[in-house]
């Protein structure tokens, strides 16, 4: 959150913390803001809302390239739908202003399925109805990562590194995900996290700064494993303990609310086992 502290202060506001629970007053002013591109798209999404409504020009600029792009993509396509114009540049963004929503585009809007939720079934072999093809969310890449797991470039779809470990770890022969670094900055580091805990329940997984080295199996021993409080690690671990010969033991489980609260209720709908939930 760090970086977007910094700019909210920089242009007005009081942030009362760094980490949750966060207290914010004051009023954003508009201007300047100069952010990674490679940490967060949610950092730029979250702008991309709020400075239309301010009462001046704002600029949006990223020192480094634009990782996930596809849902910043996705946010500019739904501010345009609502009326607010957002100018592209070299490096960023242009946002005039003050300007408003409109209350309705003119038509229903249906959210689309959730790719990336979607993405656990779909590892486990599971059909899944509800998702469109022809999506601009980027966790739509399961379908061809799971045609070919070899190798991950996880930089547009950072969210898919824990679920393609697992489904990497679970077959024979050898996969990297590489270009992962910033999902160490995720709800947990889960380049280590997933290492730990594949590691653990008897895979073959090496640590590298960027990525992961997996040499699959065809199972794993099973064990113990730790959710590090990160919903997709959860979720991660509850589709490998499907391959686990012994069962799995998986602490702090009760994560998954934070995106899929009915995930354990649908895991047992689907014939997966677990108990203590």
């Amino acid at each position: 959150m760090q970086p977007l502290i910094d700019l909210l202060r920089e242009h007005g506001c009081m942030v009362s913390s760094e980490r949750l629970p966060i207290a914010l007053n004051g009023q954003l002013r508009p201007g300047r803001f100069m952010l990674p591109g490679d940490v967060s798209s949610q950092f730029v999404t979250g702008l991309l809302f709020a400075l239309p409504l301010l009462p001046g020009s704002s600029e949006i600029v990223l020192r480094s390239p634009l990782e996930s792009a596809d849902y910043v993509e996705m946010t500019l396509g739904t501010l345009k739908r609502f009326g607010v114009v957002v100018k592209k540049t070299s490096n960023g963004w242009h946002v005039e202003g003050p300007q408003k929503y409109r209350l309705s585009p003119g038509a229903c809007l249906v959210p689309e399925g959730d790719w990336s939720n979607a993405a656990f079934w779909l590892a486990a072999g599971i059909d899944v109805t509800g998702l469109n093809k022809n999506s601009a969310q980027p966790d739509r890449a399961i379908v061809s990562l799971l045609k070919n797991c070899d190798e991950m470039d996880a930089s547009q779809c950072p969210d898919l590194v824990p679920i393609m470990a697992v489904v990497m770890a679970l077959r024979p022969g050898k996969g990297r995900i590489i270009k992962a670094l910033r999902v160490r900055l995720k709800e947990s580091d889960r380049l280590a996290a997933m290492a730990h805990n594949l590691n653990a329940l008897g895979a073959d997984v090496t640590e590298m700064p960027d990525g992961l080295v997996i040499r699959g199996k065809m199972s794993l021993r099973g064990g113990e494993a730790q959710s590090f409080g990160d919903h997709r690690i959860a979720m991660a671990m509850a589709i490998a303990a499907l391959k686990c010969e012994q069962g799995l033991t998986l602490h702090g489980a009760e994560v998954v609310a934070k995106s899929y609260p009915a995930f354990w209720e649908d895991y047992r709908k689907l014939g997966g086992c677990c108990d203590g939930l």
